[in-house]
């Protein structure tokens, strides 16, 4: 009788373990329904984006740093306003960034009247400058530059300048002494400048905004 039921038993083990995966249980550690605020939970937020120098700084991002939102971002327009139409009513973080601005972070309480404005520093003009031949790269942000250059009066007259291979200076000082001139950077910005054929030239090429 005894080794009946054993045998008996070991079978429905056996049966109930033949490897089928089984479904997790209500219980397990599942996602859970995805939180969904009321509409006297959230609120609109708006504000404006300013340079420091007063002026509107048009397509700045503005994103939420923390809370339920975060991530989300809205464009300033042409006059540097912009809008959130439903954040959740608590203290925020944002920011707000545009190209050749440092990036502001300021705090609000979301309460639907309340406003938050960013004030943006500009970034510094680049520059470099230097005598004779040099090699270096133009950063992303500069769209234009402006170029000057000086011969000594002794040696070598000529003055080139190569943008992305390309060249945009390629002058003989012995007449003029000075060169000036203002071009566009490479097709998406920035690029790499190379100053050549230059060994009595001093020059300086500055960003133009």
């Amino acid at each position: 009788m005894k080794r009946t039921l054993v045998t008996v038993l070991a079978i429905v083990a056996i049966s109930c373990s033949d490897g089928t995966p089984t479904s997790p249980s209500p219980g397990g550690a599942t996602a859970g329904p995805r939180q969904t605020l009321l509409p006297e939970m959230v609120a609109p937020l708006n504000g404006a984006v300013f340079s420091t120098t007063g002026a509107p700084v048009a397509g700045a991002t503005v994103r939420v740093l923390d809370g339920l939102n975060a991530g989300t971002t809205v464009t300033s327009d042409a006059n540097g306003q912009y809008r959130f139409e439903r954040l959740p009513r608590a203290d925020t973080n944002l920011s707000a960034t545009a190209v050749n601005y440092i990036e502001d972070r300021r705090g609000v309480h979301v309460n639907g009247s309340d406003m938050l404005n960013f004030a943006l520093e500009p970034t510094p003009l680049f520059t470099r400058s230097g005598t004779g031949n040099d090699t270096f790269t133009l950063p992303g942000t500069v769209t234009r530059m402006h170029i000057s250059g000086r011969w000594s009066g002794t040696g070598s007259p000529t003055f080139t300048v190569r943008l992305a291979g390309r060249a945009i200076v390629n002058e003989n000082l012995r007449t003029t002494t000075t060169y000036e001139g203002v071009h566009p950077a490479a097709a998406n910005g920035g690029g790499i400048v190379d100053v050549l054929n230059s060994p009595n030239v001093a020059w300086t090429l500055t960003e133009v905004r």
